[in-house]
């Protein structure tokens, strides 16, 4: 089984010196918009969904899934107090499957794909949730995820009917942007 980053270290996760290097706003900008189902997959505490729920506005909804109940619960006292807590909707994640319905626009998966124990089975259920316009999101750290394993996460995403349509330039991450094929 991976290794879970655990909710004891989501402070680390959600510092100011984080956002000022991953500044979310912009990391996401090109691809989300308002009004727009989006789904960020192993929230934590909000890093992602919270910059989202903030694009997609009151008539767009964020899904934020985790697979621990303090990283979401943490998350939703973040996004109350930040305002955007009614565009989001928190989801338990199941071990080994995401678990959501629906259809979504932007799916994100940042740093978390390699914590995954089954990485086809993953983007399987990723693929059948995303929309025939949408994107797939994936960066995982350098520093946990060699260049030999992130190609290997790419071949998997291209096997699972995704086309790379553009590498966003992530610092100490390697990252891609797929669309359904």
């Amino acid at each position: 089984m991976p290794h879970i980053c655990s909710h004891k270290h989501a402070i680390h996760l959600e510092n100011p010196l984080r956002r000022m290097l991953h500044q979310p706003d912009r990391i996401y900008a090109p691809w989300i918009r308002p009004g727009m189902r989006v789904l960020d997959i192993g929230c934590g505490g909000g890093f992602a969904a919270i910059p989202m729920a903030r694009i997609i506005g009151n008539n767009g909804l964020v899904v934020a899934a985790d697979l621990q109940p303090e990283m979401l619960q943490r998350m939703f006292s973040r996004a109350t107090a930040e305002g955007v807590a009614d565009f989001i909707h928190p989801h338990l994640c199941q071990a080994g499957r995401i678990g959501v319905d629906g259809s979504y626009n932007f799916i994100n998966a940042f740093w978390m794909l390699h914590e995954v124990p089954d990485i086809h089975a993953h983007l399987e259920e990723i693929r059948s949730l995303i929309r025939p316009d949408g994107h797939f999101f994936l960066s995982e750290p350098c520093f946990h995820v060699t260049a030999k394993v992130f190609a290997k996460e790419h071949e998997a995403a291209l096997a699972k009917g995704f086309r790379e349509v553009a590498r966003p330039r992530i610092l100490m991450g390697r990252t891609r942007v797929y669309a359904p094929t």
